[in-house]
């Protein structure tokens, strides 16, 4: 992660950004039939297993860290690399719940890899208590928790919470525009207090689709809340990080209205900053701070609770104790330190689960062998469907240890 603190002597961290990119660019021909996001996807994972296999030995890497997103760790559990990790930050399968959207052939088989990168994985580790629990359930296994990284941005001396002249509160998003991230939820509570309150904010971030027939979030939205789409909620495109940062300082405050996110980096950067903030129970991150005292904490999908929220930011005392208390909390839990020693101490499990798979291996062909079989079909029939395989066939490929939680995830019968 680009935020991650300097571990210090004794340990070494390599990032991969283009290893073999012959290897990354040949899924086109070889998967010609998928969609290119899930053809980059299997290519990247195959070109960072290639990488590894070939180079991890004189390199010296103990523990590979990958994020759960796309499912590249599908293809890097087997006893020979290093330990894999995988981080739980959000999985396209839930997004694409939450969002409305239908699966095409190409994302079953993307679901499929993400799901097995998170069953079959040494170590599943997250950022927040509440999908810790959420995760755990679904896959019905262990995950473990350890704190995100934080680099605090560092506090304007300019700051004002007094407000603009004219006595408009100005609030930001810094998100996707998305309705997981609470899109329709900001919506519905502009249109609640009413152009009359004065108050508008700017949504910065890339727009998405919804629904089953994936139409622009942007012309949804305009259709169904014509009283706050473009008069009282502006959108913006995503800015670079310092032009943001630059824009935050300028706001009166920040939210995160997510309905459902599993962190949010946004919302920890921006509390660094000192800025008072609105978060969504919603979010991941909102674990870290407490309603009335570091921030406006407002159940998840409530746009009742942010309007509220909204009409008591526009007191500026309000403001200026939430914004200093806010920077306080991150900080202070954030704090490089404790992130290392917990992130350290889930590699260490990592690394003495990886030493007893290789010692009594319960995989029987290796716990990609069945991403091979997967990918091979995707190859050769992709008009074939991911859940047309047997569950014998499965168990054939992955044992009986994790044959139950790779039918439940691709919805098998008796998983």
């Amino acid at each position: 992660n680009p935020t991650t603190p300097d571990p210090g002597p004794g340990v070494r961290m390599i990032h991969l950004s283009q290893p073999h990119a012959e290897r990354h660019g040949g899924a086109t021909q070889s998967f010609p039939d998928l969609a290119t996001h899930v053809r980059d996807a299997i290519g990247f994972s195959l070109a960072v297993r290639d990488w590894l296999a070939a180079h991890a030995a004189e390199e010296g890497i103990d523990v590979v860290e990958v994020p759960d997103h796309l499912g590249m760790g599908a293809v890097l559990h087997d006893v020979g690399l290093p330990a894999c990790v995988v981080v739980g930050h959000s999985t396209t399968a839930e997004f694409a719940w939450h969002d409305g959207l239908d699966r095409t052939e190409s994302d079953r088989l993307l679901d499929a890899m993400e799901f097995i990168a998170l069953s079959t994985s040494v170590v599943v580790v997250c950022y927040s208590r509440s999908y810790q629990a959420d995760l755990a359930a679904w896959l019905g296994r262990e995950v473990l928790f350890a704190p995100a990284p934080l680099r605090p941005l560092g506090v304007s001396a300019e700051r004002s919470y007094a407000g603009a002249a004219d006595g408009r509160l100005r609030m930001m998003v810094l998100a996707r525009l998305q309705l997981s991230k609470g899109a329709e939820v900001v919506c519905k509570a502009l249109e609640t207090v009413g152009s009359e309150a004065g108050i508008e904010v700017d949504w910065f971030g890339k727009p998405t689709v919804v629904g089953e027939r994936r139409s622009d979030i942007r012309e949804y939205l305009a259709a169904a809340y014509p009283r706050a789409w473009d008069r009282m909620l502006h959108w913006h495109p995503p800015v670079p990080p310092d032009e943001a940062w630059a824009l935050v300082k300028r706001a009166d405050g920040v939210i995160v209205p997510s309905v459902w996110e599993t962190y949010s980096y946004a919302a920890t950067e921006v509390a660094s900053l000192g800025t008072p903030l609105i978060i969504s129970a919603g979010a991941g991150a909102s674990y870290l701070f407490s309603d009335d005292a570091s921030a406006c904490v407002v159940p998840s999908g409530d746009a009742g609770a942010l309007a509220a929220a909204l009409v008591r930011m526009k007191d500026p005392a309000v403001r200026g104790r939430l914004g200093p208390r806010a920077r306080e909390a991150v900080v202070t839990q954030l704090e490089d330190g404790r992130v290392l020693r917990e992130r350290l101490g889930v590699y260490e499990q990592a690394i003495a689960r990886r030493r007893l798979r290789r010692e009594k291996p319960f995989f029987r062909q290796g716990a990609s062998a069945v991403t091979d079989r997967m990918l091979q079909w995707a190859a050769e029939a992709a008009d074939r469907r991911v859940v047309n395989y047997t569950s014998r066939e499965l168990l054939a490929i992955v044992g009986d240890r994790v044959g139950a939680r790779v039918r439940r995830g691709l919805g098998f019968p008796g998983g």
